[in-house]
């Protein structure tokens, strides 16, 4: 403010006043450098309170969700050593068959850790190439055919010839995770329906289904590591919410898009958008 008087005064010296202008001048441009310095020191430090945060959810589901198959694996294991002899075949069966289930269970939790734990430290990076969506689409419902076979439910896949340009892996573990998801929270006699549109230059691919679906407060947290957005499936298949973490971590690396539609008694549909492959786009033109 005193400068600002000064240079109103008119018994200074054009000289004076060219060197005040030109101090004023510095001055401002050092206030606006430590006014952005400081916004984005702030802004670190909302990161790392977001992050930290993110951290012990992050450990708390690892607690929680390790303890659960790790347990029932240790409590069969109790079991065999203590009644293996006065145990009958169908006995021995069904107590190995709930190990396998442990184990599988507790192995994909532990993918799905060592996959989205990449994904955050930014060491995973697509590969993209045009593929054919209708091939990775096949795939993942033959992964999951025997389970909804065995909970009566009909998968429908809509064909499309559409070319994308994707990382195969990363998209398959998208879908992956859909399907698995799909499967998980339908009843018996429920329809999964798997589609793909174009759309401009995406794609849009969405995994509907007839299910119980989801209260509003679930979905708004569906793709934050909260565990309010954890349940397990209607045969009591467990749940880490870790699945549509890196569906969204994994769409994102695409430049894509994923959100969820659902009403609970009525179903939920889930979509996503991948790009076009480039030699469909050229194509058009």
């Amino acid at each position: 403010m005193k400068l600002k008087r000064i240079l109103e005064r008119t018994d200074i010296s054009d000289d004076l006043r060219a060197e005040l202008e030109k101090f004023q001048a510095e001055n401002e441009k050092k206030v606006a450098e430590l006014k952005k310095a400081n916004e984005e020191a702030l802004a670190e430090v909302v990161d790392l309170k977001n992050q930290n945060n993110e951290k012990d959810k992050f450990f708390s589901i690892i607690a929680h969700d390790l303890r659960g198959p790790l347990g029932n694996f240790s409590e069969l294991c109790g079991i065999l050593m203590e009644d293996l002899q006065a145990m009958s075949i169908k006995d021995l069966q069904e107590a190995a068959n709930a190990m396998h289930l442990s184990a599988k269970n507790l192995f994909q939790l532990l993918e799905n850790l060592l996959i989205w734990s990449k994904a955050r430290m930014g060491l995973t990076q697509p590969v993209m190439k045009p593929v054919l969506l209708l091939t990775i689409i096949d795939r993942v419902e033959n992964m999951y055919l025997q389970a909804a076979k065995k909970k009566g439910l009909s998968v429908v896949k809509i064909d499309g010839e559409l070319m994308v340009h994707c990382d195969e892996y990363l998209v398959e573990t998208v879908l992956r995770n859909l399907l698995g998801n799909a499967v998980k929270y339908c009843m018996r006699g429920d329809i999964i329906t798997v589609s793909a549109e174009r759309m401009d230059n995406e794609v849009l691919v969405s995994v509907m289904d007839t299910g119980i679906g989801m209260s509003p407060e679930i979905l708004r947290e569906l793709f934050c590591l909260n565990s309010k957005s954890q349940r397990p499936g209607t045969d009591g298949e467990p749940s880490t919410g870790l699945g549509l973490l890196l569906c969204k971590e994994f769409v994102e690396l695409h430049g894509g898009h994923i959100w969820a539609e659902s009403e609970k008694g009525v179903g939920s549909a889930f979509h996503f958008t991948i790009p076009l492959s480039f030699d469909h786009q050229i194509s058009d033109r």
